[in-house]
């Protein structure tokens, strides 16, 4: 005989409190739906518990960084202690997400603030990308024609679009350039793009990380 048990799990982002309810009665849930499923089959022979499987369906930031750890099931553990155990774990894992985001947030405020004129975009609910325009020195390729002594005076406007993954600061800050007027070969009209090998250290704060931009 199997037994299944489904529990709806739903997160409240507080940074001093998350709140991981699963299933309770904390507040009307009619017309939200969950941000997560745990789910637990319990495999029962003459009144003995043979195997205890369980599995858990994550948000998307929590199941791409790979954060939240599924807590061991003994078969002679109380379905409640286990309950418990993963509430403790979800807690962990998702103040560990509160504060990459206060992260991503820090650095894109400090982009936004040295480079207040060149801003195009950038995303104020996740804090992942921020986009510029700017004005640099024409960069020569085999589509190009070469420079003459005239064009190497003029500048062109190129796009910079700064990536910051879930795992920053671990996972560096990712650079790219967009040319405005130079295409990847003669017959595409996908902008020419060059992503820069930009190495972060650990020691370096946001500022410092930007002034080496």
């Amino acid at each position: 005989m199997q037994v299944l048990y489904d529990f709806p799990i739903y997160i409240t982002p507080s940074q001093e409190h998350p709140l991981i309810d699963l299933g309770g009665e904390t507040e009307p849930k009619e017309k939200r739906m969950p941000d997560a499923f745990l789910s637990v089959r319990v495999h029962v022979s003459d009144s003995q518990v043979l195997k205890i499987e369980k599995k858990i369906q994550l948000p998307t930031p929590l199941d791409e960084m790979n954060i939240f750890q599924m807590p061991d099931f003994p078969l002679d553990q109380d379905i409640f202690e286990f309950i418990n155990d993963v509430e403790t774990n979800l807690k962990a894992a998702h103040m560990v997400l509160l504060k990459g985001k206060e992260k991503r947030k820090e650095m894109i405020g400090v982009l936004l603030e040295t480079f207040s004129r060149q801003v195009l975009e950038y995303d104020d609910e996740e804090f992942r990308y921020a986009s510029f325009l700017f004005e640099v020195a024409p960069r020569h390729n085999a589509y190009s024609p070469p420079p003459t002594s005239t064009s190497a005076r003029n500048n062109v406007s190129a796009v910079a679009n700064v990536h910051l993954d879930l795992a920053y600061p671990t996972v560096p800050p990712a650079v790219f350039l967009f040319s405005n007027d130079k295409y990847e070969s003669p017959h595409s009209y996908k902008p020419l793009a060059v992503h820069m090998d930009f190495r972060v250290s650990a020691q370096w704060d946001c500022r410092e990380t930007v002034a080496r931009l």
